[in-house]
């Protein structure tokens, strides 16, 4: 992720967001996922999906999953699980 972070840029076109989907229920607090992006330093935003909305949207079925988004609606172009 990082190399395509280094690659491209928000004036490319590009953005990431990471969506965290928690499997268990201490991981769905804020400050448990903001001490997890300090202590990687994830370098891109991370939105807390505590409630898996966003997973439900775009049909993840496991962990990790990586979904390429386009602008025009939200349905993945690509879903790799990682």
């Amino acid at each position: 992720m990082e190399a395509l972070e280094q690659a491209h840029t928000v004036a490319d076109g590009f953005a990431v967001v990471g969506v965290h989907s928690a499997k268990f229920v201490n991981e769905r607090r804020d400050d448990s996922i903001a001490d997890a992006v300090r202590r990687y330093h994830i370098q891109h935003p991370v939105v807390n999906d505590a409630e898996l909305a966003l997973w439900k949207a775009i049909g993840v079925r496991s962990w990790p999953t990586l979904a390429v988004l386009g602008t025009v609606a939200m349905r993945p172009g690509v879903r790799v699980p990682c």
